[in-house]
């Protein structure tokens, strides 16, 4: 028996054997008619004949089913005595063949009966008839991900790593460019190490194809950063006269979770912990609170997000709670789903109760709720989420994600975000280019290297950021996407703190707090950093971060060391 190994790790076997004549012997040596691309299933035992007798039993191709307009090898399986001539009929009304291994073409995907015929010297005939498959070859797809190390430092090796899905899970070949000129060739490896003489923004081209036509190619933006040296943010010896510090301006909640300001100078805070909102209406020179629906409810928790279409319409969101009525004397009411959402339609002076169903029929809480116009989206802790064409008045199921995202940010009507901010082993965000109705999710570069994600902010549909908590001993990661967040590049981070939120005015300009209320400034697109802002010593944990429309910044204080607050700061 030879065996014969080919790429994709099948295996062969073709049986030869040859023995020297001896007399005649019984029988025509038929096999029995049968199907498939390989022997049939417990075939009888083939006895070694008396005499020099050939004998079909099976066939074999390489590849196992043969692609359209692509060759292919056929193997006869059985007892062949030396001197035996083969012909074979592939099944398709194309030439045959006399070659005791052809190669053969199909010009079309079926199922052929393919027969070959085995004469030996005493010219006893054994023939096999079985079906083989024909069928079109399916392309390699790259993902989307390029995978890098930390450290995108000019004159640095860098690994680079992507890997591409092939349905017929052939051999692949992966061809690597930077920018137009081929740097490497690997056939099934799909990472190289690569080191960048220049920094800037360089296109990293892969293309990668199978053995039968099947390609795919894909381009990939990565930012190389100049310095490998990231110093720390200066620390004045002796402290400006006048220095820019964040103000207390209440502290009527212990802990703040969301800030909230809108075109028509309103502003809102809202707890994760209290059914309470802090509302100004004059541009943050004063502030009042405002009863939420499950305000009236002892022990109750406060709400996640809020939103408003215009100056009269908005929403409030949070987590479900046990609400128990007495419609009469005798009866009792359950509400199990009752404050997940709230209505107002004057302004947030008052609110009402609204009842949103989800398909599911669960009791997830409702994370995050965004309007841009009249149209609008609620996120579910379970990823569902929900969409309106009329600010509300109706709702109704656009998509259901697999990630139980947390946070979602839509910059206009069809180019959305979401992340999961809850400690996982993968980092992912979500994106969507028609508005919610689908998703394309993709881990972040160096996942492995985060603890969790604390926040993210998109400028435009082009330019965005996401912050993230290290593992470990790593340090805090700052990454930035100019492709919509199709592939990712990692900023230096001025701080050993937990990083917040990343807010941009503009795709270059934009600012940064850390959890001890450091903030931070930008004018090169988060290349370079510059502490604008002293950091009160009494502070810690200050994560939610707004600007107002008046410049002013806004953020807020969670409580784990001290009483929270609510803090503004105007810069100079």
């Amino acid at each position: 028996m030879v065996d014969l190994r080919i790429r994709n790790g099948f295996f062969i076997g073709f049986f030869v054997l040859v023995l020297a004549a001896c007399g005649g012997g019984g029988g025509d040596g038929s096999a029995d008619k049968g199907g498939g691309s390989v022997q049939p299933n417990n075939p009888a035992p083939t006895p070694t004949p008396a005499v020099d007798q050939a004998r079909a039993t099976g066939i074999q191709t390489i590849p196992p089913q043969p692609r359209t307009g692509s060759p292919a090898k056929f193997f006869p399986l059985g007892y062949f005595p030396g001197g035996t001539k083969f012909s074979w009929d592939f099944g398709d009304g194309g030439l045959a063949s006399n070659d005791p291994l052809p190669e053969h073409t199909y010009g079309s995907p079926n199922i052929y009966a393919v027969k070959f015929t085995a004469t030996d010297l005493g010219g006893r005939v054994s023939t096999y008839t079985g079906s083989i498959q024909s069928k079109t070859n399916q392309p390699p797809k790259l993902d989307a991900v390029l995978t890098t190390n930390a450290s995108l430092i000019v004159g640095t090796p860098i690994s680079l790593g992507v890997t591409a899905t092939d349905l017929d899970y052939d051999l692949l070949t992966y061809t690597w460019f930077v920018d137009g000129k081929q740097v490497a060739e690997k056939t099934q490896d799909y990472q190289i190490t690569y080191t960048f003489a220049t920094s800037g923004t360089h296109t990293i081209t892969v293309s990668v194809r199978d053995d039968f036509g099947g390609k795919d190619s894909r381009d990939y933006a990565m930012q190389i950063l100049d310095n490998p040296v990231i110093k720390p943010p200066p620390v004045p010896v002796d402290p400006p006269p006048n220095p820019v510090k964040w103000k207390k301006v209440s502290d009527a909640f212990s802990q703040e979770n969301n800030i909230r300001f809108f075109a028509d100078g309103t502003g809102w805070v809202i707890s994760m912990y209290q059914a309470q909102a802090l509302r100004t209406i004059d541009k943050g020179v004063t502030w009042q609170s405002v009863a939420l629906p499950k305000s009236d409810m002892g022990g109750a928790s406060g709400f996640r997000d809020i939103a408003f279409a215009n100056s009269k319409e908005g929403w409030v969101v949070g987590c479900p709670q046990l609400r128990t009525t007495r419609p009469t004397p005798d009866s009792w009411r359950l509400d199990f789903g009752y404050g997940r959402a709230g209505h107002t339609t004057d302004g947030g002076q008052t609110w009402e109760n609204v009842e949103i169903n989800l398909p599911s029929k669960g009791l997830d809480c409702f994370v995050a709720v965004q309007l841009i116009g009249v149209k609008g989206w609620i996120l579910t802790s379970g990823g569902e989420l929900m969409g309106t064409t009329d600010a509300g008045k109706n709702w109704s199921l656009l998509s259901r994600l697999t990630t139980e995202p947390s946070r979602m940010q839509f910059v206009d009507e069809l180019h959305g975000w979401m992340i999961n901010t809850v400690p996982s082993t993968t980092m992912k965000l979500s994106r969507t280019t028609d508005g919610g109705k689908t998703w394309t999710t993709t881990e972040l570069p160096n996942s492995s290297d985060m603890n969790s994600l604390m926040g993210f902010s998109f400028f435009d549909k082009d330019t965005g950021y996401v912050s993230a908590q290290g593992r470990f001993l790593e340090p805090y990661k700052l990454l930035k996407t100019t492709d919509g967040g199709v592939t990712w590049s990692e900023l230096p981070v001025h701080t050993r703190s937990t990083l917040g939120e990343a807010t941009f005015a503009s795709a270059s300009v934009g600012y940064v707090i850390d959890g001890y209320g450091a903030f931070y400034k930008t004018n090169d697109g988060g290349l370079s950093w510059n502490q604008v802002a002293m950091t009160p010593p009494e502070l810690a944990d200050m994560y939610p971060l707004a600007v107002d429309s008046q410049g002013a910044w806004w953020t807020a204080v969670g409580g784990i060391h001290v009483n929270g607050g609510l803090y503004k700061l105007i810069l100079p």
